[in-house]
């Protein structure tokens, strides 16, 4: 429930979140301010991936960079990936603590999530909002040797870097023509060559994430697109997989064409008959788990 303590520390969380927590403070301030009587509460989408073991969200720092101060891998989307897995469950008619689910959360800002037995263990976003996939403008996993050399050779700023990690990168940064993944396809059916590369770097990381949470749970019982490029981009989601059949993972390219899904049929199946993984693509609804987590919180 938020009071004056929980918006201090909305605020002092700002420099790990800068594309967000300035507006969501706004939007707090605004509803409080129009609605005062009324309790308010904050929902983290950090909060699903909390469990997130050690070895999982440490960094490679000296030690006390994690103890002390608390530098570590916190996750985002945490609302999606949870909603994703759930309607996956459900769906197949099987409790989510016998399932293990790889959930691709693809929009303007990307990630992807091991779920084992309903828990979050890993995820591609980390302390910040910028690492693991390539976004719609923000860069992904960055090796940071680049960053020390574009500030030292380049001399740019720490001011500049951020705005280019943030807002100039990803699919914008390499396309030049669009943040939005349909432009960027309708580019490259053009055969424009930075649009295309564009495409095939955003899918290549996803299939490497993928693979990688399929290795950490040792074994992958649903794969599921969700987020309005998961839902919507047939082709994406058949790059993603491309060359995994011998892994297990497979879909139906008939299905993929068909794929629709809204509100009233939130789940579409794309499993190949010959895949030993169900591949799904669920309508994202964060909504509802904000929802339900304010109930909880004002019960």
């Amino acid at each position: 429930v938020i009071d004056q303590a929980v918006k201090d520390e909305i605020r002092e969380l700002t420099p790990l979140v800068p594309l967000h927590h300035p507006a969501m403070l706004k939007g707090i301030e605004i509803c409080q301010k129009r609605l005062p009587e009324v309790p308010h509460v904050a929902v983290f989408d950090t909060g699903f991936h909390h469990g997130i073991p050690d070895e999982a969200a440490v960094y490679g720092l000296p030690y006390k960079m994690f103890a002390e101060k608390g530098i570590r891998k916190f996750g985002f989307h945490g609302h999606s990936h949870e909603y994703a897995a759930s309607k996956a469950s459900e769906f197949l008619e099987t409790p989510l603590h016998r399932l293990n689910v790889i959930t691709c959360h693809l929009g303007g800002g990307a990630s992807v999530c091991a779920v084992a037995r309903g828990r979050s263990i890993d995820t591609s976003l980390g302390f910040s909002s910028l690492p693991g996939l390539i976004m719609g403008t923000r860069v992904g996993d960055l090796d940071p040797g680049v960053l020390l050399y574009l500030m030292r050779e380049e001399k740019l700023s720490l001011d500049h870097v951020e705005d280019m990690l943030s807002k100039k990168s990803g699919l914008l940064g390499l396309s030049g023509v669009s943040s939005d993944m349909r432009e960027v396809m309708a580019a490259a059916e053009r055969g424009e060559h930075r649009s295309l590369l564009a495409v095939k770097a955003f899918c290549y990381r996803v299939k490497l994430y993928i693979g990688a949470y399929m290795a950490a749970m040792g074994s992958v019982d649903v794969l599921v697109f969700t987020g309005g490029i998961g839902e919507n981009s047939r082709g994406v989601r058949a790059r993603c997989i491309q060359d995994m059949e011998k892994l297990g993972i497979a879909i139906d390219h008939n299905a993929n064409e068909r794929c629709r899904v809204s509100d009233e049929h939130p789940v579409f199946d794309l499993t190949a008959r010959h895949s030993t993984v169900n591949v799904l693509a669920v309508a994202a609804d964060e909504e509802i788990v904000m929802a339900r987590q304010c109930a909880q919180a004002l019960d």
